[in-house]
């Protein structure tokens, strides 16, 4: 009975699927021919894409070396902060829950700004920056946990409170670490708003991996998830282990989100999406 319920709720979905598929194409492709240097043409660019990386003319260099990076690493990154936030947002309860509440976007701030300051984000092939971001958003929640356990159990609410209050405490650190670059203070600003102009393959490949990784684990947790979403009492019901829950969701959104930041800068409302 079930399964017979849930077929007409897939069709339904399809063409809503099938939708937003063919507005990413669309938006792959203009974002591949659009650009400072020239304007190349959807077929121009197809044929560029299926030629490979030769770079025997200017546009093939153009779209194998500066935009499709950036395209293939936008999409990525839209896909982690949209997957965590519907995490997120069932796990909090709370349909203004973000990929950012637990304080991730700030400690991942930290590291990458430490990375920019101290000029090793382009060591490790140019991971520099996102993995000292990930180490940054990791130590963050590590530290909203400590400060939300009582009597050994984390309650949700007071785990938002910690959140909020870290990440305040972190921006504060931020803006003094800001003050202490001096001439490094508009390259890392302009890194905090957000930019993947200058993604690389090696922090392409890397975002993926968390993106596919990521969502893989999430959507295991996603009966849970819905479960939780109602309410803890059905979730329990349920036989839902909410310790295991809360650890592998806010684990996997943190490490997932912190690679995403460190990748292309803190990027907001992208994961705050209206769970229903």
């Amino acid at each position: 009975m079930a399964i017979i319920e849930s077929v007409p709720s897939v069709r339904a979905v399809l063409p809503k699927v099938a939708l937003l598929l063919g507005a990413t194409v669309l938006a792959f492709l203009f974002h591949l021919g659009i650009g400072g240097s020239s304007l190349v043409g959807p077929l121009e660019i197809v044929q560029e894409l299926f030629r490979g990386d030769t770079g025997e003319t200017a546009v093939n260099t153009i779209v194998w070396k500066i935009r499709l990076p950036r395209a293939l690493g936008t999409i990525a990154i839209g896909a982690i902060l949209g997957a965590v936030g519907a995490a997120f947002q069932a796990f909090f309860r709370n349909p203004l829950a973000e990929p950012y509440i637990v304080g991730v976007s700030s400690g991942a701030g930290i590291g990458g700004t430490v990375a920019l300051m101290l000029g090793v984000s382009s060591v490790a092939y140019g991971l520099g920056s996102t993995v000292l971001a990930a180490a940054g958003g990791l130590l963050s929640l590590m530290l909203v946990l400590s400060l939300a356990r009582r009597g050994g159990t984390v309650n949700v609410n007071t785990l938002l409170v910690a959140g909020v209050v870290v990440a305040a405490m972190l921006g504060a650190l931020m803006t003094n670490l800001l003050l202490l670059a001096g001439e490094d203070t508009n390259q890392v600003l302009r890194w905090l708003l957000g930019s993947v102009a200058n993604l690389v393959w090696t922090e392409v490949l890397l975002v993926w991996i968390a993106a596919i990784v990521g969502f893989v684990i999430l959507q295991y947790q996603t009966r849970s998830l819905n479960a939780l979403a109602v309410s803890e009492f059905s979730s329990e019901r349920m036989g839902v282990d909410l310790k295991k829950l809360r650890g592998v969701t806010l684990f996997t959104g943190t490490v997932a989100t912190s690679v995403a930041v460190g990748a292309a800068g803190i990027i907001g409302f992208l994961g705050c999406l209206l769970y229903t």
